[in-house]
């Protein structure tokens, strides 16, 4: 898997099985999951958005159509649920999720940011590389 972290975030953690890998990326009380699962043939139904639906929840999952690495991909984004004594300290987190399937590859790759909402834009950050197409 071949990830480029923005600046300033660290790899916390590299869990590496067969068919799923995973990268877990730290800066302070936020963190970047990048997730690549291979093998899908037997679980993946060919929809970005019901395979985010599935992992993160229909109550959750507010998703817009986009594309990575010239594939189609669903972006979702959600806030925490239920009260929390941090939102009034102005600490809510949001959650977001960039998932996408790349069939070259036979490969279904999950961003997932957890963190304040002013840093979530980090996500555009990072690059994660699948296949040799891109987005021009």
């Amino acid at each position: 898997m071949n990830v480029t972290p923005a600046e300033n975030w660290e790899l916390a953690q590299w869990i590496v099985v067969p068919a799923d890998t995973t990268m877990r990326f730290t800066q302070n009380e936020a963190q970047l999951t990048v997730r690549r699962t291979k093998l899908v043939e037997g679980w993946y139904n060919g929809s970005p958005r019901e395979t985010v639906v599935q992992r993160i929840g229909k109550a959750r999952a507010d998703c817009s159509a986009v594309t990575v690495n010239g594939h189609e991909a669903c972006a979702a984004r959600s806030r925490e649920q239920g009260f929390r004594m941090r939102w009034l300290l102005g600490k809510r987190t949001v959650r977001h999720d960039l998932l996408w399937h790349c069939p070259d590859l036979a490969a279904v790759y999950h961003m997932e940011y957890d963190g304040p909402a002013e840093r979530a834009a980090v996500m555009e950050q990072f690059a994660v590389a699948c296949c040799t197409r891109n987005d021009a």
